[in-house]
């Protein structure tokens, strides 16, 4: 199962990645002119150029096109894949636990440590969405009703995402440094 669901991960984050290039059609679709200039602004060649005339008629990146007004927002998923593959990490470490025989301490882990840290971590709305699908899925409730886990555990990754460690070190600091 593990393997499936890494290969998933690495696929959707690679689909994902040529998208936000724009390279989401076909390889040549702005001309192989293009393609590595940007490969070159990756870092993915030695950096000798090439001398080719473009194969097909240069078109702007998509980021100079003007931008069209949908009727329904659109979401911003650049943080999707950080938000699931914590939410992975979190059900590793609660299935690890449950199997292990720390039943109390893969509870607390599923239902409180895990989606406040990944909450802390992630610093995204996704992770609303991904917290309490992963505690359902690996059964962080322990028999605890659907609904009650899921909005237990969506409160408490909202509270992560609302928390600031770096402020409240600083808060902390400060305070000890005037006694």
């Amino acid at each position: 199962m593990t393997p499936i669901v890494v290969i998933l991960v690495v696929a959707f984050l690679a689909w994902r990645y040529r998208k936000m290039l724009g390279l989401d059609q076909r390889w040549d679709r702005h001309g192989r002119v293009y393609t590595e200039e940007l490969a070159s602004k990756l870092g993915w060649t030695t950096g000798q150029k090439v001398d080719r005339k473009p194969t097909a008629p240069a078109r702007p990146p998509f980021q100079s096109q003007a931008h069209r007004r949908s009727l329904l927002p659109t979401p911003d998923s650049s943080r999707l894949p950080v938000a699931v593959a914590t939410g992975i990490v979190v059900a590793t470490v609660v299935v690890a636990l449950d199997i292990q025989g720390f039943s109390f301490l893969s509870l607390l882990v599923g239902m409180v440590v895990g989606p406040l840290a990944g909450g802390v971590f992630t610093r995204t709305r996704w992770w609303l969405l991904v917290a309490p699908l992963i505690a359902v899925v690996v059964g962080a409730g322990q028999g605890m009703g659907l609904w009650i886990v899921a909005g237990a555990v969506t409160a408490i990754a909202y509270a992560g995402l609302r928390f600031d460690v770096a402020s409240w070190l600083a808060r902390l600091y400060s305070d000890s440094e005037q006694s």
